[in-house]
């Protein structure tokens, strides 16, 4: 027969074992972002440049629809549109394409950091893709390989007009 310590003791593991349970269920990932593809470095004259990103659904619903509205940059705005019609039958993975743009003028040395979190429901994806692009200086174009000859300007004299005959 039970005591009343052994049965506290059977009941409190009891709970333990289906709370821990619970919390593996509502924290397992059914997605996940992987293999982001954009570039290291942009020029700081750039308005704007795109990535890619995985999005493998493994989960079991009919269907599901993602969207990236939690998705954020350091500078900058960010538009991805949203996933939708995953089957959940099977592992299922699609490349999405998003877009960074802004006034990056004067980022020159600095990095933006993307964060893409996608979300479908109530389920928030605890696999967040992060990645970092450098901002460059602009290129600068040389007119002259003797370099420069003392004027910013181009002049043009002695424009002449000629019909040339075939």
């Amino acid at each position: 027969m039970l005591n009343r310590q052994n049965f506290t003791f059977i009941w409190v593991l009891g709970v333990l074992v289906l709370s821990l349970g619970l919390v593996s269920a509502t924290t397992s990932t059914v997605f996940t972002i992987t293999n982001v593809s954009a570039p290291s470095s942009i020029s700081e004259s750039d308005a704007s440049f795109t990535f890619t990103f995985n999005l493998t659904y493994t989960g079991s619903s009919s269907s599901a629809d993602f969207s990236f509205n939690d998705s954020t940059t350091s500078i900058g705005s960010i538009s991805i549109p949203n996933a939708t019609g995953f089957n959940g039958s099977a592992s299922e993975s699609r490349t999405i394409t998003g877009n960074v743009s802004g006034s990056f003028n004067g980022q020159s040395g600095n990095s933006l950091t993307v964060t893409v979190n996608a979300t479908t429901g109530s389920a928030r994806d605890d696999e967040s893709g992060i990645f970092t692009v450098l901002f460059t200086a602009p290129t600068k174009f040389e007119f002259c390989d003797q370099g420069e000859n003392g004027t910013s300007f181009l002049d043009i004299t002695n424009v002449k007009d000629e019909k040339l005959d075939n």
